[in-house]
């Protein structure tokens, strides 16, 4: 299994080869989940101003593959594949 770095950048900022996993929350409150792999621009928020819908919560960089569901009692499920 590959290093999964979260709410940071990858060690030596190396990009190459990783998938880009950013969870938003919208206006109603719901979640959204952005993978990206194919090199678009990623714009991380600052960290004290994290209050708009198309700022990152959270986000994830990754070697590996990630599948998300919902588990029981609405608990959202990662599962690395």
């Amino acid at each position: 299994m590959a290093t999964i770095t979260m709410n940071t950048a990858p060690l030596n900022n190396d990009y190459a080869d990783l998938t880009f996993y950013g969870f938003k929350l919208d206006g109603n409150g719901d979640l959204n989940v952005e993978k990206i792999n194919d090199g678009s621009l990623i714009t991380i928020p600052d960290p004290d101003n994290q209050s708009g819908p198309s700022d990152y919560r959270h986000w994830i960089w990754t070697e590996d593959t990630l599948n998300f569901t919902w588990g029981n009692k609405g608990h959202l499920t990662m599962e690395i594949l």
